[in-house]
């Protein structure tokens, strides 16, 4: 079975029965560390903002939570959530900015409901679901509520790798989807990880378009970093690294280096740091700089 069609099928059990996730996910409260989630069976982990208590609180949630619908797979939605990926694995931060109505304007037009989540580190269907339901850092919990709503009929899901948090996943919910390119809107998600859709081609228009509107208040990104557990030999730093002072005292040294790429056809200023920490593990964070 294909990630994405697993993904989907996950979804649609956790909305059928919440209840059936809330002891998985209350018994991952027996590996924190601190603040860190151990992934049992794995050297990875997981640097959570509120610790094993938002684990807590979202089991105590779903014992009470009301079941929804099963959301049917959107072919047009599934085009609209692999266009986000492209723009989450060159920066996840970028998603905010995307001009949603011309992107679903190329595709077809929605009515009721349209709602769009992103996570980023989950490596298999069920942990994507887990870290959306728990939806650590977002006191409003605004990415379970776009998993549980009610209205959400229609669903496109998109998924792929990403340089620092290793998989990045996109899940795009509506109530119905009118879809204007495709005589038909199935999709079964048979396919590799990340389903590869043509996209429409676009004339380009006599004039030039005005810059879009700000967006409306988007959902939070779940902000989750990969923490490795230190190796029995730690690589060497590159030379081209910059050691960088840092406020936190369990920070060692941080490592910086610095390149310039083109993105989007601007010329930016990539920037990584990588902390070295106290306890052996280290944390790599990326910046872009304009030129």
């Amino acid at each position: 079975m294909s990630f994405l069609r697993e993904l989907v099928e996950e979804i649609n059990k956790v909305r059928a029965n919440p209840k059936s996730y809330a002891d998985k996910i209350e018994g991952m409260k027996a590996h924190f560390q601190g603040k860190i989630l151990r992934l049992p069976n794995t050297n990875v982990g997981i640097r959570t903002q509120e610790g094993a208590d938002a684990y807590e609180e979202c089991a105590k949630f779903l014992r009470t939570a009301e079941s929804s619908e099963a959301e049917v797979p959107s072919k047009a939605l599934t085009k609209i959530a692999n266009e986000l990926l492209e723009v989450v694995q060159k920066d996840p931060n970028q998603i905010g900015t995307v001009d949603m109505n011309a992107m679903i304007d190329k595709y077809g037009s929605f009515t009721g409901i349209f709602n769009r989540v992103m996570e980023c580190g989950g490596s298999t269907p069920e942990q994507v679901i887990i870290n959306l339901l728990v939806s650590d850092g977002d006191k409003s919990r605004s990415q379970r509520d776009a998993l549980l709503h009610k209205a959400a009929k229609r669903i496109g899901v998109a998924s792929g790798k990403h340089d620092i948090y290793r998989t990045a996943t996109i899940i795009v919910f509506c109530t119905k989807f009118e879809n204007t390119v495709d005589a038909d809107d199935s999709i079964a998600y048979d396919g590799e990880a990340k389903v590869e859709v043509e996209k429409p081609k676009v004339e380009a228009p006599p004039q030039p378009k005005p810059q879009p509107p700000a967006q409306p208040e988007g959902l939070p990104m779940l902000e989750q970093k990969i923490v490795e557990q230190p190796k029995a030999q730690p690589a060497q730093p590159k030379p081209a690294a910059q050691p960088e002072a840092s406020n936190d005292p369990n920070v060692i040294k941080v490592d910086r280096s610095e390149r310039v790429v083109v993105d989007g056809g601007k010329k930016k200023k990539k920037v990584t740091f990588v902390k070295h920490f106290k306890d052996g593990h280290t944390e790599k964070e990326v910046k872009f700089e304009n030129l």
